[in-house]
């Protein structure tokens, strides 16, 4: 093996590695979440403790499309191709000690919610599911946005 394919591959694995060990394996699969789909960055539900931006830029976020598909993706980062979802649940606990908000103060009861990571090429983004009300939730600059479904 050429030695630039060898450093690409060994830059593949420490990448993999990385998202492994800081999402843990995950607890559930794309197709059983059913995040799937193109949505609409609606409206602003709540706040981190500290936000890093003001209230109108996020407010600019919404009318934003989101689309996450198994072979496909596009947000307001970028657009990539084939993307890695790498999945894991947060507790409360974790939820509020990963961005020092409470599930409760968003309007989710359910105790937990679901991050997901989306990687590939182009810029990552990530994103926040509640299964059982089939919401989808942004943090954009401290700022958390709800967004609903307009096609699967």
């Amino acid at each position: 093996m050429k030695q630039k394919n060898k450093i690409d591959l060994v830059k593949l694995i420490l990448l993999l590695l990385v998202f492994y060990r800081f999402l843990g394996t995950g607890d559930c699969q794309a197709s059983q979440l059913g995040y799937y789909g193109d949505w609409r960055v609606d409206n602003v539900i709540g706040f981190a403790h500290i936000s890093e931006g003001p209230e109108l830029a996020a407010k600019e976020y919404v009318g934003k499309v989101l689309v996450y598909h198994s072979d496909y993706a596009e947000d307001s980062n970028s657009i990539r191709v084939n993307p890695i979802y790498f999945e894991q649940k947060y507790s409360e606990e974790e939820f509020y000690k990963y961005n020092r908000a409470s599930l409760k103060t968003l309007g989710i009861n359910s105790g937990f919610i679901y991050f997901i990571k989306v990687a590939g090429k182009g810029e990552g983004s990530s994103f926040y599911y509640v299964a059982e009300s089939d919401t989808l939730i942004v943090r954009h600059e401290g700022v958390f946005l709800a967004a609903v479904r307009i096609s699967e």
